[in-house]
């Protein structure tokens, strides 16, 4: 069953990572690695309750509509861009937006956590 994350992160984090990349190979791979991703964030939240640690995990049209077989959000579209880069259109299949009150909570999870999510990505 898919678990909806609302996309609102807490203002008051200090520390934050960005992360943007496309998807290697079969979605099938990226699919599993965002519950392990969902199940391994849960555990951070738990153990570092102090760090309010939160992420987001976005995917493209294209992206989403391979993961989901083409089912539902049929008013999903590609972002276009605006104002000359002010809100430029992204490249990529993913964005990954990690964020914490510590930095070390925040940066040593994607490099070793959630390294699944990691691989399935180039």
């Amino acid at each position: 069953m898919s678990q909806v994350q609302s996309g609102i992160l807490p203002e008051h984090c200090r520390a934050a990572i960005w992360i943007e990349a496309n998807v290697k190979g079969e979605v099938d791979a990226l699919r599993a690695a965002s519950k392990t991703f969902a199940d391994k964030l849960a555990t951070f939240e738990a153990k570092f309750p102090d760090a309010h640690l939160g992420a987001v995990v976005a995917f493209g049209n294209n992206t989403w509509r391979a993961l989901s077989g083409g089912v539902g959000a049929e008013e999903l579209k590609d972002f276009p861009g605006y104002g000359k880069g002010l809100a430029p259109t992204t490249q990529f299949d993913v964005l990954i937006h990690i964020l914490s009150l510590r930095h070390d909570v925040t940066s040593l999870s994607p490099r070793r956590r959630w390294k699944p999510l990691v691989t399935a990505l180039k």
